[in-house]
């Protein structure tokens, strides 16, 4: 069995990982470095990993919304990785919609299911929100509304394919404007 390193030695060889996986990622991408596999090397990285990789997270479908409130939150273990959570970014999940629908606004039916899905979805996180105890360190909350549809939720492909960058006058595209109205 070897020695342990000390947390700080630790938390600096982590700090060198993430910064060497993130080194070539554009600012404007979303930094997602994958330190998972190294929460198996014992306990003392484990710990130190989950209090990184639990200290912000990301809802962002009614999937993702139903696997979290499944979660075994009262279990010592997710007791443990709640108390690191110090962010929630939800993202509400509307409808999608084609090429054509890109170049107009939601109608009055779209905008009433769209608002519909909005309420019961931030009611059903605070539904299971409600249930966690007390946070004295408290926990920052972001919500957003984004249909698979808007530009901002598709990939560098499609962005490229639908002129992402070129002027608005050339293209009848209304980015993610569509649903800015509900």
């Amino acid at each position: 069995m070897g020695f342990p390193l000390p947390l700080e030695l630790i938390q600096t060889v982590l700090e060198f990982i993430i910064a060497e996986e993130n080194a070539n990622v554009p600012p404007y991408v979303t930094q997602n470095t994958n330190l998972a596999p190294y929460a198996t090397v014992n306990r003392d990285w484990q710990a130190i990993i989950e209090r990184q990789t639990f200290s912000s997270i990301k809802i962002n479908t009614n999937k993702r919304l139903a696997e979290f409130k499944q979660l075994p939150w009262d279990q010592l273990s997710w007791s443990q990785r709640r108390s690191h959570i110090r962010e929630i970014h939800f993202i509400v999940e509307l409808e999608s919609y084609d090429g054509e629908a890109r170049t107009l606004y939601e109608n009055e039916e779209e905008m009433q299911r769209n608002s519909k899905v909005f309420t019961t979805s931030i009611q059903s996180l605070f539904n299971a929100l409600s249930e966690w105890p007390d946070n004295e360190a408290g926990i920052s909350l972001s919500i957003m509304a984004q249909s698979p549809g808007d530009i901002s939720a598709q990939g560098p492909e499609a962005r490229k394919q639908r002129g992402w960058g070129k002027s608005r006058l050339l293209t009848d595209d209304i980015w993610d404007k569509r649903y800015e109205r509900s």
